[in-house]
């Protein structure tokens, strides 16, 4: 079982022979209270089966993990490896995208995981990809057409992922030689259902046990699953259940002026509006606060240097209703672990910041 540094819990899963199989994940969501993930060793291997069917893997391959190992992003490439006789290697330094590139070309490096923000740094660093590299598995967080082109165009072998820790990784991966916007191949062992709200619903052998909730701080219980999880994402599911599209997560859904918005979609012109005009895409991002007549309204927060030139770049993108009204002065985004934008932390942050009119 799990070593957890909280003794409080490790006293309460002492007794809890239904988990001794276990390893247990702190979920790396970016919104919400943290809670432990109940991941048996069998949905692990089950997982990590899945995704060496997917990329082909063999004993040539060579892993190398960059991700931390506490997440389940980085831990599932040793079982990947372990599974499939491939070499892993591992880099523990602060991430540097130099030293990646030297890394994937001392070992010839065939296959590793990245999240955008290591994507974005390595694109903008204009590093072409190593030659032994087939495949880059991103997850973690968004990747945006645009970025995930220009990759392409440097040779990176991106593969858009669609997981979590709930499901001890992946569900859906891209097929390797795909273009930036191909849908994701539903991977084996996964079976696939919508509830009437366009939720996606999963059941499968990687799936995970449940939850190790925290009622108190000396309190703790199990919560199962019922054999189906439902996650909070909107996806289209295609050719006969091969293959999904992600649309939205619940949480992006907004209602500004009636109208239902995507923040997605709007975080994705803002991308696209800070690389127009050299402004770091990292920097900045929207956020959504009721408003009394309109419902909600969007907040841009981003380095006060940035306001005039991103407010300009993006005015000119989307309509006129969903421009932001207010600005927040940020020099650097809360994020998680995982470089994930940590939306809890955010909005509290902005919350407690005093906004400016914006004059687009």
């Amino acid at each position: 079982m799990a070593a957890i540094v909280d003794m409080t819990i490790d006293t309460w899963l002492a007794q809890q022979s239904d988990l001794e199989d276990c390893i247990l994940f702190q979920t790396s969501g970016s919104a919400g209270k943290p809670k432990h993930v109940a991941l048996s060793h069998s949905a692990l291997q089950a997982s990590a089966a899945a995704v060496n069917t997917h990329l082909q893997t063999t004993r040539d391959d060579v892993w190398l993990g960059v991700l931390p190992r506490h997440h389940i992003g980085g831990y599932s490439i040793n079982t990947r490896a372990e599974l499939s006789g491939a070499s892993a290697v591992w880099s523990d330094k602060k991430w540097d995208p130099l030293a990646f590139c030297k890394d994937c070309g001392q070992h010839d490096v065939t296959l590793t995981s990245l999240v955008p923000t290591q994507v974005y740094d390595l694109v903008s660093a204009d590093y072409q990809a190593p030659p032994a590299l087939r495949a880059v598995l991103v997850g973690g967080g968004a990747l945006s057409d645009t970025l995930n082109e220009r990759a392409l165009a440097l040779s990176w072998p991106m593969l858009k992922t669609y997981g979590m820790t709930e499901t001890a990784s992946q569900v859906a991966t891209q097929r390797p030689g795909s273009a930036a916007n191909a849908p994701l191949a539903i991977l084996p062992g996964w079976k696939t259902d919508l509830t009437t709200g366009g939720f996606l619903r999963l059941r499968g052998k990687a799936l995970f046990s449940g939850y190790i909730m925290e009622d108190s701080p000396e309190e703790f219980r199990f919560a199962p699953h019922d054999g189906w999880f439902t996650t909070a994402d909107r996806v289209s599911i295609n050719d006969n259940n091969n293959s999904l599209t992600f649309l939205a997560r619940d949480r992006d859904r907004l209602r500004i002026k009636g109208e239902l918005v995507n923040l997605a979609n709007l975080r994705t012109e803002l991308e696209a509006a800070a690389q127009s005009c050299q402004c770091p895409p990292a920097n900045s991002t929207l956020v959504a606060i009721d408003d009394p007549r309109d419902g909600q309204t969007l907040v841009l927060v981003a380095p006060q240097r940035e306001h005039a030139a991103l407010i300009k770049a993006l005015t000119a993108r989307i309509p006129s209703f969903l421009h932001p009204k207010q600005a927040v002065s940020l020099n650097a985004l809360p994020r998680t672990a995982l470089g994930k934008l940590d939306e809890t932390s955010l909005a509290e942050t902005v919350d407690a910041l005093t906004p400016d009119d914006c004059q687009p």
